[in-house]
């Protein structure tokens, strides 16, 4: 044997030596030191390296993940380059669409293992062109929606069937100022009544015009 200790060569050559395994012109290669393993790559820089055109697939020692970068900085990275917004992860659901067919992403906590919020994508019915987002938290051991984005762009607080652009079911508060521009503000216009509660100031209508 040479000084590679071993090699068997065909159209292209394959070696086993003391620098590690390299099979084909750098299809696959086994560095002896690290242990590092590269596909498509002679010099990989992880403990797994793919590389391909566009992009490649990185396992790091600690355990980080990266596609499309060999420096993932968490548990997995995803990266693509290219100019404006990039389409970069996708989740699908397989169904067939039908009505609140879609899909989920869950934040939990693995050691309780509760689920604490996640964020919902489904379709409004069998056809593919309206959709609905929703938001949801757990609050005293329940899990439940707390906001829906509809089809229409309308959003509801506290309500999953918001009516208007913004629509909250509940007492809200607003520590600035309220603008209403060319719209009516309407109050007590349901069956029950409206109690308009003003503080020390009293209140105060200002209008351009004559109120």
């Amino acid at each position: 044997t040479s000084a590679t200790a071993f090699a068997i060569t065909a159209n292209a050559t394959t070696t086993i030596g003391t620098t590690g395994v390299n099979i084909g012109s750098g299809q696959l290669v086994v560095q002896q030191t690290s242990g590092n393993v590269g596909i498509g790559t002679t010099s990989p820089g992880a403990l797994l390296a793919v590389n391909q055109t566009g992009g490649g697939f990185y396992v790091l020692s600690g355990g980080n993940v990266g596609i499309g970068t060999n420096n993932p900085l968490t548990r997995l990275q995803v990266t693509k380059n290219g100019t404006g917004i990039q389409e970069v992860l996708r989740i699908d659901n397989s169904q067939t669409a039908a009505a609140d067919v879609g899909s989920q992403i869950l934040f939990a906590n693995a050691t309780a293992g509760t689920g604490m919020g996640d964020i919902k994508a489904a379709w409004n019915g069998a056809a593919t062109t309206d959709s609905y987002m929703t938001f949801s938290t757990r609050g005293s051991d329940s899990f439940s929606e707390k906001v829906r984005i509809t089809s229409a762009g309308n959003v509801g607080i506290g309500t999953t069937n918001p009516g208007r652009a913004l629509s909250v079911v509940g007492a809200g508060e607003f520590t600035t100022d309220l603008f209403a521009y060319g719209a009516d503000i309407n109050l007590g216009t349901g069956s029950a009544t409206t109690t308009l509660t003003t503080s020390a100031t009293a209140f105060a209508i200002t209008a351009n015009a004559t109120t």
